[in-house]
């Protein structure tokens, strides 16, 4: 997954932090209560509901019930009438029935932000027009909403009302949030310095001063405003919850997730909820993603409007890397930005959703659904680049997305920003690394990847990136040692495979090189470093690697397809495609294929994808052409099971059954896989899943001299098909013969050593991709 998403999670529950009080003191819980029918209640305690008709006799009481039927009722038949309510109606109730008691009337209209939508333009209407009595909690309120709504210049204006007309420690905080969001962090925080010594216990103006100096680079200073507090009262919930998102803003997870933890359930029900939040997001920055879902769900029971639970249940689904749940997430930000749709950290939010979308739109070979994404992507970021940032998370989010549309220079500065505001972050330091990597600064590039492992030795790509950065400054022993390192945590590391390729081409070890280079085409497919370092490799034993990932959507030179009604084999989208409804008929063979003598033959390898549950067929095609010797075929890929298998004809007469193989064809529908041959003609072939050697198969073959490679596709009838053909490699060659047993099973076979040459080609050093 991109790290990006982990920037996300972190902005997202920073919010909680330093925004919105939600206080529950002074709340009229029996206005609250929505009433959906009029209600009239007779003297002998008899209900009725419905719609009260308006009527010119004051004593007579008409009323449309529920049911259809009218009644019609005397005054002196009623004990009671209750009107049905709304949030319109319930707002009117508070400000007529607090109007001289500002403060319930401020905690009622705050509880109204909490629990309807749709209420905020009357609200603000209505606490503007209370404002200009100059009730302290009134203007407190209405600065809140502004700095909810981004309104910075009224917040501040608004604050100022409130401390000349009584220096408060809540005057004073809400002036030095509205001054750092303005980017006066001087002035703010000598404001929040004058709030703490007016009430030095006071949470929200210690978690508002430590959001300063966390933005002012002073991770230390902040974390002691809570230590100090927990040095007095080890168990305080605020502080604790304070603590908690200061060593998250400094990327210490298991730290910041023990003092969550330390908030118990009996704390108030606001530091209760940040709590869950900020737990929920340690544990997905702990790749414990399920523990993560259900924190989101226990804080939705809390607050069931809470946008950032949303987000986190999103995150929580999009970080696990299943991307069928993709919708899912897009749903719960959705949900999320609806709460919040002009906070900066939502738009970005969505904007990385939108890119994870587009991503895998690219993978599906849908470009015109990527497009559409990442333009939509483009047109939020562009409305967050006009707003004042001071957030560190944020800047290393859109530094993110600025290295994904290949804006560099950008991208650096936003780095270098996120890691001075947050030094022990490892990503930020490792998105240095790779940058510098791309400009040749090794030094500095090592320095930052041994930063990025000092502060999580956990992860494989930071130790690529270590070796990478030694091999441009040709420290090959200690590079080999970080790759190895890599490899170790994440046997599939492209960079490092690709590294230790290199240190083998440089000591002329072809067959390690060879090994190395074919495992990192095998991991990634499009990785253009390892198929043009093997091009090179196999070049000096005259062998040709053809590589190509149909980006011009057309037929590559000799290869042609055959066959197919409905269903055919079509280059589209940058792949191959076998896509729609194969009709009436099934599709018989449906090839795309390429003619080669014989003795040319080496190795036929390819990303295949298509879903497991297909009933399609998809696989290699190794086949004598018509008019040869011998008829022979050999199919390697998915039956019309869930299996990879392979199937064969020989001169043996062998039934083309399918016989399956251990591996299942993977839930993600794609696996590359691979056929090789030291000599077609002596009958015995290799099979390769994602690289890994899975046996020998030895035909009996009676000297084939032309035969037909690439792929084969059938869809029964009445069924549809989706699948894709990229990344293929084909590697030929013109030897003398070579006889070999025949025989008719596939064994396991011990890999080959081959011997080293002393002349191999040198190749520039692979390039580290951040991602």
């Amino acid at each position: 997954m991109p790290k990006s998403f982990s920037a996300v999670l972190i902005s997202l529950v920073l919010t909680l932090a330093w925004t919105g009080r939600a206080r529950a003191a002074g709340v009229d819980e029996d206005l609250f209560r929505v009433q959906a029918w009029d209600e009239v209640i007779l003297k002998d305690g008899t209900p009725l509901k419905g719609t009260i008709i308006e009527t010119d006799d004051k004593d007579v009481i008409k009323v449309r019930l529920a049911n259809g039927a009218a009644r019609t009722l005397t005054k002196d038949e009623v004990k009671e009438i209750k009107r049905k309510t709304s949030p319109e109606t319930i707002l009117d109730q508070i400000v007529e029935k607090y109007n001289s008691d500002p403060a319930s009337l401020a905690a009622n209209i705050r509880e109204v932000y909490k629990r309807y939508r749709g209420m905020e333009a009357k609200a603000l209407a209505i606490l503007e027009k209370l404002a200009a009595q100059g009730n302290k909690d009134i203007l407190a309120l209405l600065a809140e909403r502004y700095l909810e709504a981004g309104n910075t210049t009224a917040a501040e204006v608004t604050a100022k009302k409130i401390v000349e007309r009584s220096p408060t420690a809540e005057g004073y905080r809400l002036l030095g949030m509205a001054l750092s969001t303005m980017g006066k962090d001087a002035e703010a925080l000598d404001a929040l310095n004058k709030a703490k010594q007016l009430a030095p216990e006071n949470e929200d103006v210690l978690v508002a001063l430590a959001q300063i100096q966390l933005a002012s680079g002073k991770a230390d200073e902040a974390k002691k405003v809570f230590d100090d507090t927990l040095s007095k009262n080890p168990n305080s919930p605020a502080a604790n919850v304070g603590l908690g998102y200061v060593l998250l803003r400094q990327g210490k997870f298991a730290e910041a997730a023990q003092a969550f933890e330390k908030v118990g359930q009996t704390a108030p029900k606001p530091q209760l909820l940040k709590a869950k939040l900020g737990l929920a997001a340690c544990k997905i920055m702990l790749k414990e993603y399920d523990a993560a879902y259900k924190l989101g769900d226990d804080a939705l029971t809390l607050d069931n409007r809470s946008a950032q639970a949303y987000g986190l249940k999103g995150f929580a689904k999009l970080m696990s890397g299943d991307v069928t749940q993709l919708p899912a997430a897009v749903r719960f930000v959705e949900e999320s930005l609806h709460e919040n749709p002009a906070d900066p950290r939502m738009l970005v939010i969505k904007a990385v959703t939108l890119d994870r979308g587009a991503q895998v739109d690219d993978l599906n070979a849908k470009p015109q659904e990527a497009k559409a994404k990442r333009d939509e992507a483009a047109k939020l970021l562009a409305q967050v680049e006009g707003m004042k940032l001071s957030d560190a998370w944020l800047k290393y989010l859109l530094a993110e997305l600025r290295f994904e549309q290949k804006d560099y220079d950008n991208a650096s500065a936003g780095f270098e920003e996120a890691a001075r505001l947050a030094p022990a972050f490892a990503p930020a330091q490792q998105a240095k690394g790779a940058l510098l990597l791309r400009s040749r600064k090794w030094t500095e590039a090592a320095a930052a990847y041994r930063k990025a492992i000092e502060l999580d030795g956990t992860h494989s790509e930071y130790y690529s990136g270590l070796g990478l950065a030694l091999l441009g400054t040709t420290n090959l022993e200690e590079a080999q040692k970080q790759f190895k390192k890599a490899l170790d945590l994440e046997p599939k590391n492209v960079s490092a495979l690709c590294g230790l390729g290199y240190i083998a081409n440089y000591e002329k070890d072809e067959a390690r090189a060879r090994e190395m280079f074919q495992a990192a085409l095998a991991s990634d497919g499009t990785c253009a470093y390892a198929a043009d370092a093997l091009t090179k490799i196999f070049a000096e034993r005259d062998l040709q690697l053809d590589y190509f990932t149909f980006e011009n959507n057309a037929d590559p030179r000799d290869w042609s397809a055959k066959g197919g009604r409905q269903v055919k084999a079509t280059p589209a989208n940058g792949a191959l495609l076998y896509y729609g409804n194969q009709g009436m008929a099934a599709s018989g063979k449906i090839e795309y294929l390429t003619p080669l003598n014989a003795p040319d033959f080496v190795r036929l390898e390819a990303d295949l994808q298509i879903s497991p549950d297909s009933p399609a067929i998809l696989a290699l095609r190794i086949a004598s052409r018509a008019n040869s010797a011998t008829n022979f075929e050999l199919e390697f890929g998915k039956d019309n099971a869930k299996h990879i298998a392979y199937r064969f004809r020989d001169y043996g007469g062998q039934p083309p059954d399918w016989r399956a193989l251990p591996d299942p064809w993977p839930e993600s529908g794609k696996v590359r896989l691979a056929i090789e041959t030291q000599e077609v003609r002596s009958g015995s072939f290799f099979l390769f899943i994602n690289g890994s050697n899975k046996g020998e198969l030895k035909l009996k073959l009676t000297n084939p001299t032309k035969i037909s490679a690439g792929f084969v596709c059938e869809v029964p009838e009445k069924e549809s098909v989706d699948a894709k053909i990229d990344n293929v490699a084909l590697l030929k060659r013109r030897i003398p013969e070579v006889e070999g047993p025949k025989t008719g099973e596939l064994v396991p076979v011990e890999p080959k050593k081959e011997p080293a040459k002393t002349d191999a080609p040198k190749s520039d050093a692979p390039k580290e991709d951040k991602k």
